[in-house]
């Protein structure tokens, strides 16, 4: 109630605000994109246009789509959209590099391991096959400098987001 309070004033202001039922296949679609175009910019530094450009790297974005949408099926995640919808919709924009990559140029410490790490070790506890995710997350960014950035961290938000994935697994009576 009181959220919706909230979003109608913020519409009220002009401002768009989706209210949607499910949050947590929403914040699944959007790891959708980031376990795969995220670290695929930023280890070949390409805006998403230019992924989408480039055969190769758009047939490795869909496998790796391809791998976290298994692991977030088997735990009750509904993706309601394609594949290739999502795809098409990151490539349209055009020029615009994730902040994987931002992060990367800048030196900052990077959200590799929460991206893909969750999903990996979600998919390694329900024997779901994330290869393609294990093997650009042991890949290494050679196109820059890192000698004085900071090390890499793993962010606090991510044993959260699989804390709660496991919770969930456990109260849905999926076995590990």
């Amino acid at each position: 109630e009181r959220l919706k309070k909230i979003a109608n004033l913020l519409i009220e202001g002009g401002l768009k605000v989706p209210q949607k039922n499910n949050l947590r296949d929403e914040i699944w679609i959007k790891l959708w994109g980031n376990c795969s175009f995220n670290i695929i910019s930023a280890l070949y530094n390409k805006s998403l246009d230019e992924i989408g450009k480039d055969k190769d790297l758009l047939n490795v974005v869909r496998k790796m789509m391809e791998e976290c949408k298994n692991v977030g099926e088997k735990i009750g995640v509904k993706f309601n959209v394609s594949i290739d919808h999502r795809i098409n919709a990151a490539i349209s924009i055009v020029g615009h590099k994730p902040s994987t990559t931002q992060d990367l140029y800048a030196k900052r410490p990077l959200e590799i391991d929460p991206i893909i790490g969750s999903i990996i070790e979600v998919g390694n506890k329900l024997n779901v096959d994330t290869s393609t995710l294990k093997s650009k997350n042991n890949e290494r960014f050679p196109s820059v400098n890192l000698s004085n950035a900071p090390p890499n961290i793993r962010d606090s938000k991510a044993f959260l987001f699989v804390d709660l994935e496991f919770i969930l697994i456990k109260k849905s009576n999926k076995s590990l």
